[in-house]
């Protein structure tokens, strides 16, 4: 683990709601917490109030940056990393500038050092803060690492989505364009059927800080048996950088969903779409075929949806699915599956495991 990362403490919180003991956890910056030297000790602690004004470390940034090769450049930027015990990096004449920002955001963090970087470079950036959906937290969560778009759980046949992309830096008095292509070798979705609507030009508009990325993806047959992507990648130009190519998450209850992957690359954004049948939390049963719905499986759920005249959003909590009406549901499968059993063994509904379908009754 990079060293760095251990300027940030994880803490356990612990309460009581509603009757019932609540446990989280969170995180805070202690670069500065100040410690009580044991008592034991002899040695000078008093290097604890020191601010550096000159380090070893912004003397390599800063002969990287001067730096007449790439060689030589990715030789300091890596000195850097082997003491912080950090894989080396490799990068390009195109992107070594990125490198040497982002090594010196983590060299300097709540020193206040990085706006006078920024300052002396004349840097813009994206800020990337890719997500569909933010709720109250527009502001925050500076880099998803996908998007879901999970049909098994809705009715749509499409979903339109608003990619959020936005900057850093001072808001401007004029339009700054960007362009955002799709990454070829990372997605697998077709234009035209997996997805339509996408256009690759955009702009931040004169006097706001960000612009949307929008695009439709499409309901497909294939998605029932495989994960859809959509890769989308930024593109640097005379308006902004790309600095967080190399993002790396807070390994605490901070980090992003990864339940489809972990990208570090904050200038890359996939979109994950399938149409696989899942369990519903409205869902009465357990995996030992307990419940009035017995064990779930999807071809039990599209038999039953199928019956009653019903669709995922009846399944989609204890509210839509009240005891009232899981009785109903529960009593038409059984009636069902029982009326085909008597016509004949061979006429028995069978389970995707081979077994036969059970419901209570």
């Amino acid at each position: 683990m990079d060293y760095r990362k251990k300027m940030w403490a994880g803490v356990a919180h612990e309460g009581s709601e509603g009757g019932e003991t609540q446990q989280s956890a969170s995180s805070y910056f202690n670069k500065y917490q100040d410690f009580t030297p044991p008592s034991s000790s002899s040695e000078d602690y008093s290097y604890r109030y020191m601010i550096p004004l000159m380090r070893m470390s912004e003397i390599y940034l800063i002969a990287a940056e001067c730096a007449t090769t790439l060689s030589e450049a990715t030789d300091y930027i890596n000195r850097i990393r082997l003491h912080r015990n950090v894989a080396n990096v490799s990068p390009t004449e195109e992107n070594l500038k990125d490198y040497i920002t982002n090594e010196f955001a983590r060299e300097v963090i709540g020193e206040g050092q990085l706006f006078f970087f920024y300052k002396r470079n004349a840097l813009e950036s994206f800020d990337v803060r890719w997500g569909a959906e933010w709720g109250d937290h527009e502001t925050q969560w500076a880099h998803q690492y996908f998007t879901p778009v999970e049909f098994g759980k809705k009715n749509s046949a499409t979903e339109a989505l608003q990619l959020r992309v936005m900057a850093t830096g001072t808001i401007k008095d004029y339009d700054r364009p960007f362009k955002v292509t799709v990454l070829a070798d990372s997605t697998n979705a077709v234009a035209g059927e997996d997805y339509t609507g996408f256009s690759e030009e955009h702009v931040i508009k004169a006097g706001e800080r960000f612009a949307y990325v929008d695009v439709v993806i499409n309901r497909t047959e294939r998605m029932e048996r495989e994960n859809v992507y959509l890769t989308f990648l930024l593109h640097a130009n005379e308006h902004f950088t790309l600095p967080f190519t190399n993002f790396d998450d807070q390994e605490s209850n901070w980090e992003p969903d990864t339940s489809y992957g972990k990208n570090t690359n904050a200038a890359m954004h996939k979109v994950v779409a399938n149409n696989f049948m899942v369990q519903p939390d409205g869902w009465i049963g357990t995996d030992a075929g307990f419940g009035l719905f017995g064990k779930f499986s999807p071809k039990k759920f599209r038999l039953m949806m199928d019956l009653t005249g019903t669709d995922v959003a009846d399944y989609a909590s204890g509210e839509t699915m009240p005891m009232s009406r899981a009785y109903s549901i529960s009593e038409a499968l059984a009636r069902y599956l029982l009326e085909e059993a008597a016509k004949g063994r061979e006429h028995a509904v069978l389970d995707e495991d081979g077994t036969m379908m059970f419901c209570m009754y």
